[in-house]
């Protein structure tokens, strides 16, 4: 469990950066 809890936080940052990376990109082409 406690390794989970670790793997989940480590993963959460990136998952986050990629998605308002994507949303990003994806505003700017809706210009």
């Amino acid at each position: 469990k406690y390794l989970r809890q670790k793997i989940d936080r480590d993963f959460e940052k990136p998952l986050i950066h990629t998605v308002r990376g994507a949303g990003y990109l994806f505003s700017e082409k809706g210009r």
